[in-house]
């Protein structure tokens, strides 16, 4: 069996070829180079964003433990405050029962008073 040997038209021909490769790899190698000044202003936005967002991780973070520690404070409080108002109820209930006695003692001095005003006159 005989190798084919390549031939003149076959050598210019990847010559072509080569060159072909190494003028789109020119343009290839020109358009990223052109990429890295975006690149590097994107990185750098980025670093920002990131120290903002630990700036608020950071805040949030404060945010909570302040709201632990209210919930702490508040839960006692709030158990206070039920008590009291169970406390209150029957003295409001008493209270309107002796305003309920009092209307009918007003409105006897307030006879009284008539009375004593006839007799004055």
């Amino acid at each position: 069996m005989r190798l084919p040997l390549p031939g003149p038209t076959d050598l210019a021909h990847a010559v072509r070829d080569v060159a072909s490769a190494a003028v789109a790899l020119g343009h290839a190698a020109t358009s990223a180079i052109a990429l890295v000044p975006r690149l590097e202003l994107a990185v750098t936005r980025v670093e920002a964003l990131l120290d903002r967002a630990d700036v608020a991780v950071v805040h949030i973070e404060q945010v909570a433990r302040d709201a632990d520690a209210m919930v702490r404070t508040l839960g006692p409080l709030l158990t206070d405050a039920a008590a009291l108002v169970e406390r209150i109820d029957p003295v409001l209930t008493d209270a309107a029962k002796a305003v309920g006695q009092v209307d009918p003692v007003l409105s006897g001095a307030t006879d009284a008073i008539r009375r004593v005003d006839g007799v004055l006159d």
